[in-house]
């Protein structure tokens, strides 16, 4: 199913938690919405929903306006966090009941009801639990129960409000990957929730960073880790260090030193440059060119070296992330000064924004 969202807005008196939202979800698209917590991501699910009334715009299923149609009449099916399962009902009933309670001229027969609860707890993997009260189960079986409850009404689409929030790394973890292939077996169109950006990023089609009521950006997981629009997606999607610079003669300088050459577009003035750990090598600190800096600590992870740098260039610490037998010799160690080249970069103009402009270095030697 396709959902238009047009220019919708919601206030709760003089706060504003959606602000002329407009995003289109394609029909079998699994859409993740992330941001940090109050940036409206939940008020959005809830009102595709139906759980909460908009100020102004039109949500659309299909192209029909159904901005003033209840839950009910949506078809969704939600998953929220906290699972919100009948303690008092057993498995089989808790995903049953959204069967049973429907109106008499659409409600399944008994044993066709029990057909389709049984088919759902083989599909989540919970049909030897069918008999057990919610309160015997683990937590990702609660969600799995919650999930199955939500399909069994035959949604046109999935809605997740941080379903795995509060389960364990291990199990989330197994949980998503569950969750995407049974998304793509359904074919259903689903919503998800999170403030986690690896959920977001292993899980979606598209991913939709929200900030102060506002979409910041919209596009697939390479596209907003790779080309984040502005520096909080940047700086909110992945880590990323800060280089406080300028660009000068198409040169972008941290100091006297040289970080790489400067977009076409960008003007002289101060910047903003962002590189992710990854994309940042050390140099011997008597090299010519690159941003001077300090070892302060290093962190071995199997073939990994996390190494923390101080820098005249930011006020935050630089983080590097250097693959095993690429590191300078000796071994970085906390004292040692070295130089920071940026192997990929992106500028925007300080207390502005501008279209980042991922960048190659270049050395002193080829911008004379």
């Amino acid at each position: 199913m396709r959902i238009q969202i047009e220019r919708v807005s919601r206030r709760f008196g003089e706060f504003v938690a959606l602000d002329r939202v407009s995003l289109n979800i394609g029909s079998g698209e699994f859409l993740a919405l992330l941001g940090p917590s109050g940036s409206g991501k939940t008020t959005l699910l809830r009102v595709v929903a139906g759980l909460e009334r908009i100020d102004e715009g039109a949500i659309r299923f299909e192209g029909e306006d159904i901005t003033g149609q209840s839950p009910g009449e949506r078809n969704v099916g939600l998953v929220f966090q906290h699972y919100a399962l009948f303690r008092h009902m057993t498995v089989f009933d808790n995903v049953a009941f959204g069967l049973r309670v429907r109106p008499r001229s659409k409600r399944l027969s008994g044993a066709e009801i029990r057909k389709r609860v049984l088919e759902l707890l083989e599909l989540v993997q919970i049909d030897r639990l069918a008999e057990r009260y919610t309160s015997q189960l683990s937590g990702g079986q609660r969600q799995r129960a919650a999930l199955a409850r939500a399909l069994a009404v035959g949604p046109r689409t999935l809605l997740l409000d941080e379903p795995f929030g509060a389960l364990d790394a291990k199990v989330r973890k197994e949980l998503r990957l569950w969750l995407r292939k049974l998304h793509d077996e359904m074919g259903l169109t689903s919503v998800f929730v999170t403030h986690d950006q690896d959920e977001a990023i292993e899980l979606a089609d598209r991913v939709a960073v929200m900030n102060h009521g506002r979409i910041e950006q919209i596009g697939t997981p390479k596209q907003i880790y790779d080309d984040p629009a502005n520096p909080f997606v940047y700086e909110f999607v992945g880590t990323a260090n800060r280089f406080d610079a300028v660009a000068k003669g198409g040169q972008i300088l941290a100091g006297l030193d040289l970080i790489g050459r400067a977009p076409p577009q960008l003007p002289d003035g101060p910047v903003t440059a962002f590189s992710r750990p990854h994309d940042i090598s050390l140099l011997p600190a008597q090299e010519r060119y690159g941003v001077p800096a300090t070892v302060q600590s290093v962190t071995s992870i199997g073939g990994i070296l996390r190494i923390k740098l101080d820098s005249p260039a930011s006020t935050q610490l630089i983080e590097v992330e250097l693959s095993k037998g690429t590191w300078i010799d000796p071994d970085p160690e906390p004292g040692m000064p070295v130089r920071l080249r940026l192997g990929r970069f992106s500028v925007f103009r300080t207390g502005g924004e501008l279209p980042p402009s991922p960048a190659k270095i270049t050395e002193p030697s080829q911008t004379a």
